[in-house]
């Protein structure tokens, strides 16, 4: 196979939902590399992705499936989306949306990462609500849980 460093060629993603060696697409193996950083293991984690890009939607769900995560796949037109994510045990939001991900769609020891930015307002933002997030950090830590740990 000849190189694809982007992972977006059809060919790529074809490969990676077979499962077969192939570059994926480099913020969807960011994402796997950074819960890997932190000591989660993904065996029978329960992950909501917002988000299905063939970018990096799409490809990070089959990069997890490979890992024997337990995967839902939503976007912005989720039925209840709220209460999907907050079932989950880590939720990644990379649809695109600035704000679209707010306190109300994790759970008390719910990782969330948002790894896409949008413009807003000749701004970069990520998928993520900031001070919502803090804020709930801040209950969490007030209430001797442990803390939402967040990558922005």
């Amino acid at each position: 196979m000849r190189q694809d460093v982007d992972g977006a060629n059809p060919l790529s993603l074809g490969h990676l939902v077979a499962g077969l060696p192939s570059f994926a697409p480099a913020t969807a193996e960011a994402v796997v590399r950074l819960l890997h950083y932190h000591g989660l293991q993904l065996s029978g984690m329960r992950v909501a992705v917002i988000g299905r890009s063939t970018v990096v939607g799409k490809p990070l769900a089959h990069l997890l499936l490979n890992e024997h995560a337990t995967v839902t796949i939503c976007h912005s037109r989720t039925k209840y989306l709220p209460a999907v994510t907050r079932e989950a045990d880590i939720v990644v939001a990379a649809v695109g949306r600035a704000g679209l991900v707010t306190a109300e769609y994790v759970g008390p020891d719910t990782v969330a990462i948002f790894p896409r930015k949008s413009a807003c307002r000749g701004f970069l933002r990520g998928s993520g609500g900031w001070r919502p997030a803090v804020r709930l950090a801040q209950q969490h830590r007030s209430r001797k849980r442990p803390p939402l740990r967040l990558a922005c």
